[in-house]
């Protein structure tokens, strides 16, 4: 959905599991690391076969709360990357402007 919203290709990284897991261990015990930890315990669910789709319509009604109210990812990410692509053409457009240039290969602007 990201790609087809963004119209560009996602970089994709590939890492074995039990290097996930040994380095959420670690980053666990230390509380500076909770968040890293967190986000490599999603990546691991992610890596799972299990599917990550369900319906929602039991959730509403226990914590009352009406569905309309409710944005959906595609929406939500429609919004994001409209924003995103709004800003970075108006960042071009100062640095045009300025005439200052960047490449898109280096990793930092000097």
């Amino acid at each position: 959905m990201c790609e087809r919203l963004s119209g560009e290709k996602a970089k994709v990284t590939r890492t074995n599991i039990n290097l996930l897991r040994i380095f959420r261990q670690f980053t666990r015990s230390f509380q500076w690391g909770w968040n890293v930890a967190d986000r490599l315990a999603f990546a691991e669910v992610l890596a799972s076969s299990q599917p990550l789709t369900a319906s929602m319509d039991d959730v509403y009604p226990v914590f009352g709360i009406n569905p309309e109210e409710i944005t959906t990812l595609e929406s939500y990410l429609k919004e994001y990357y409209s924003r995103i692509m709004k800003k970075l053409k108006e960042i071009e457009y100062e640095q045009a402007k300025s005439g200052k240039t960047t490449s898109k290969n280096k990793p930092f602007f000097f």
